[in-house]
């Protein structure tokens, strides 16, 4: 092999290692620039989520009334006999038409 072959072959060796390397190099990464500044960290997430109960308790009154706002928290510790759930203030009462007038004035003389 003459020293011009030689050359030659280094030459399109050398070209072709520099242009695969040009093929696979990977592609820049755009980035967020900032300046650099001390203050307090401030991180927010926001997503979408799903809540499961897994035990549900129904609570029941055997009165008609309107439920005030729970004084217990969720997740607060309740025991029987200690702790007030609901209260429950009597229903705003309904006008009375004729016949519930007189339906209410029988069953007060029935029970007097």
């Amino acid at each position: 092999m003459t020293r011009t072959k030689w050359i030659a072959t280094a030459l399109g060796a050398l070209a072709l290692v520099a242009a695969l390397v040009w093929a696979f190099r990977p592609d820049p990464v755009p980035v967020d620039v900032a300046e650099v500044i001390r203050a307090p960290m401030q991180v927010t997430v926001s997503a979408e989520g799903i809540s499961k109960v897994r035990d549900t308790y129904l609570v029941t009154a055997p009165i008609a009334g309107v439920a005030e706002r729970s004084p217990v928290a969720v997740g607060d510790a309740v025991r029987q006999g200690e702790t007030v759930v609901a209260r429950i203030t009597p229903a705003d009462p309904q006008l009375l038409d004729v016949r519930a007038r007189a339906e209410a004035e029988a069953a007060a003389r029935e029970a007097r």
